[in-house]
Formats: structure tokens, C-alpha cells, sequence
């Protein structure tokens, strides 16, 4: 008797953003990516940037939609001098916390130093 292959769903670790107008002050997750995180209306979360420094940030609801908001996503764009066009990988580390990479405008990733305070 054959067996049928069953497709075991993956679950998504990492999702991309092209920085947008309006990006800078609030960032959505992808709705796919969000169906995948347990947040309730209003959850802090922890976005570790390429030195391995961690940002806090809120995951908010609105709507079915989830953004990164708050000071602590401005400080973040803020801190990693990060512009209109950059593009962002992030990847999922379980417990509302994030590691991301960042691409400038030459789609190179850009090489932080410790000087960027």
C-alpha cells in the first residue's frame, strides 16, 4: 500500500520590510508572519540589532494587523541610523524577540560599529 506524503506546515522564522514612508514611527509584521505570535492587544517585545544590542519595542494590535511601535521602535530606527528605502530581515527567536539585519540603499548590509551612539 503507497503512503501519501502528508506536507508538514512550516511555521515562518523570518520576514523582510523595504523601509516605507510612515516606517520610521511604526512598522507592520507581515499578516502571514503575525498569525504566528500570541499577542494580546498591547506586548513588549525585543529586537537584538547587529552588535548584539537589545531594543525594546511594542507590538501592538490594530485591527488583525500587528506593528512595532512605540519609542522604543523610533529609538531602534533611530539608534541604527536607519532611512527611508533600507531593507530589513528579521528573524523570529521565539518569545517576542528578534534579531534583524539591515540593508542600505547600496543593498549592502551595513557594517555597525560601536561609534553609532
Amino acid at each position: 500500500m503507497a503512503k501519501v506524503a502528508m506536507k508538514k506546515k512550516k511555521v515562518a522564522t523570518r520576514f523582510f520590510k523595504v523601509m516605507l514612508p510612515g516606517y520610521l514611527n511604526e512598522l507592520p509584521i507581515p499578516p502571514k508572519f503575525a498569525r504566528n505570535l500570541s499577542v494580546q492587544n498591547h506586548r513588549a517585545a525585543t529586537i537584538r540589532d547587529p552588535l548584539g544590542r537589545s531594543w525594546p519595542a511594542n507590538v501592538e494590535g490594530k485591527g488583525e494587523d500587528l506593528w512595532f511601535c512605540g519609542e522604543g521602535w523610533m529609538n531602534f530606527v533611530k539608534g541604527l541610523d536607519i532611512g527611508i528605502g533600507y531593507f530589513l530581515v528579521f528573524k523570529y527567536k521565539g518569545n517576542m524577540k528578534f534579531y534583524v539585519k539591515v540593508f542600505d540603499l547600496t543593498a549592502c548590509e551595513v557594517e555597525y560599529s560601536h561609534e553609532i551612539w
